[in-house]
């Protein structure tokens, strides 16, 4: 048996080619097909040539090499619940202003027991994942994913800048109706 400390269990490396593959099938261009214009007529037509085996090679890299979608993935895959029954969304979805009411009246936000964060920074955007999320910040709002991602019970007096920005209220309000946090 295997009991993990963290809560984080080590993947398989089915786990990640399955799970990143999944992912990737799931992009915009994944229903594109191979172009190959410089494909020639063989002797034999059941021959598969190096240089196929070369062009699908080169493909496969490229799309591995791409660390900003293995990020994304990571990310979503790492904070997945691993139980429908750990995250359950908030039996009435509160509006933006009623959270924001919350929030003047001092109430105190934490995660869900059950909940996972993280967060990844890259070039000029950082990734929040919630629960298998994934949310992108920008520019000044950058700042709340670890403000978020530090710990259960969230930091109110460093989030209240944040709460006056709707597009990050709104964030949180989501955070909220899909159950990752809740006021104590």
């Amino acid at each position: 048996m295997h009991y993990p400390v963290s809560g984080f269990r080590a993947p398989t490396i089915d786990d990640l080619l399955t799970g990143f593959t999944d992912f990737l099938c799931n992009q915009s261009d994944a229903a594109n097909h191979l172009n190959d214009p410089d494909l020639k007529v063989q002797d034999n037509p059941g021959t598969i040539e190096p240089g196929v085996i070369d062009r699908l090679q080169a493909v496969l890299a490229e799309k591995l090499e791409d660390k900003r979608s293995l990020a994304l993935w990571f990310g979503q895959y790492a904070t997945a619940p691993k139980s429908i029954d750990v995250v359950v969304a908030a039996d009435e979805p509160a509006s933006e202003e009623d959270f924001s009411e919350a929030l003047r009246a001092g109430e105190q936000l934490r995660w869900n027991e059950g909940s996972r964060f993280a967060y990844h920074e890259e070039g000029d955007e950082t990734a929040l994942f919630a629960d298998g999320e994934q949310f992108l910040l920008k520019g000044d709002a950058r700042p709340l994913a670890p403000l978020l991602c530090a710990g259960a019970r969230i930091d109110m007096s460093a989030l209240a800048p944040f709460a006056g920005d709707p597009a990050l209220l709104g964030l949180l309000t989501t955070l909220y109706n899909q159950g990752s946090v809740y006021f104590e």
